[in-house]
């Protein structure tokens, strides 16, 4: 019986073996891409939603809950309609990315890209190649939309109970499109804070609006405290959930090309 060739490798992994294929795709940075989106995705569904249905009185626990839901379900349509090319398409200013849809065919099945990544210097000479992950622009999306959904499941932990429902509504696709998005894009679209970026958007911009938040909608009448020391406690552990995250997100890497273990 012959002896095997020397490094053999399996079809599948042999380029251009099948049109469904393409040369560029890897499959484990694919599969492991979608796995931690997954595992993101459960923190905020079911997860902080059923945490904060549990944390308030009963008479607060439904809408509590709904508002962690309704943040989830609302930034991926705000996502997938304007934000994600906001955060991560073709540039409109140093900190802003031009709104678009993100959900043709074309689009999606296309090798993942960062068209504004690619940075050069001042003679015109390339410094840093866009970034071309080795998985479908789908992938990317969705990743990328559920970093921006826990964002704001975790914001509405500032605000529990002390919130307008209605009033909350319109606060998502707002807090979304006007600060999320450009965090997103400074740092890991290509911005002007694209050198220095860490894995921290998620964690900062909710961390920074949860301190002034429910102050500034308390001064405006969408917010009120019931108790001091019930308000301040709950603001305390949401920036605990905080802090941990920092600790855990700033690595040189950004999720764009790896997740910690800790990230999940």
């Amino acid at each position: 019986m012959g002896s095997p060739p020397v490094n053999a490798s399996a079809v599948a992994y042999e380029a251009w073996t099948s049109l469904a294929v393409p040369d560029w795709l890897n499959k484990g940075d694919n599969a492991w891409q979608m796995v931690s989106a997954t595992l993101v995705g459960i923190q905020s569904m079911p997860g902080l939603v059923i945490l904060y249905g549990s944390i308030v009185k009963k008479k607060w626990a439904v809408n509590s809950a709904f508002m962690a839901l309704y943040a989830f379900a609302a930034v991926v349509i705000c996502w997938v309609t304007w934000a994600y090319k906001m955060s991560f398409g073709e540039k409109l200013l140093p900190f802003w990315g031009k709104a678009g849809p993100a959900l043709g065919q074309r689009f999606l099945i296309k090798q993942a890209g960062l068209p504004a990544t690619p940075h050069y210097f001042s003679n015109g000479e390339l410094e840093t190649a866009e970034i071309e992950p080795f998985y479908p622009m789908a992938t990317m999306v969705w990743f990328q939309c559920v970093f921006a959904a826990i964002a704001l499941v975790i914001l509405a932990g500032s605000v529990l109970a002390r919130m307008n429902f209605k009033a909350w509504m319109m606060f998502v696709p707002l807090w979304l499109t006007f600060s999320y998005t450009i965090g997103a894009f400074s740092l890991w679209g290509g911005g002007f804070l694209f050198h220095w970026a860490s894995s921290t958007t998620p964690a900062v911009t909710s961390f920074i609006s949860l301190l002034g938040l429910p102050a500034s909608l308390q001064h405006i009448g969408l917010v009120h405290f019931l108790h001091f020391s019930h308000a301040h406690a709950c603001i305390s552990l949401t920036a605990l959930h905080q802090l941990i995250s920092f600790v855990c997100f700033f690595y040189p890497e950004t999720p764009i090309t790896s997740v910690k273990s800790c990230n999940i």
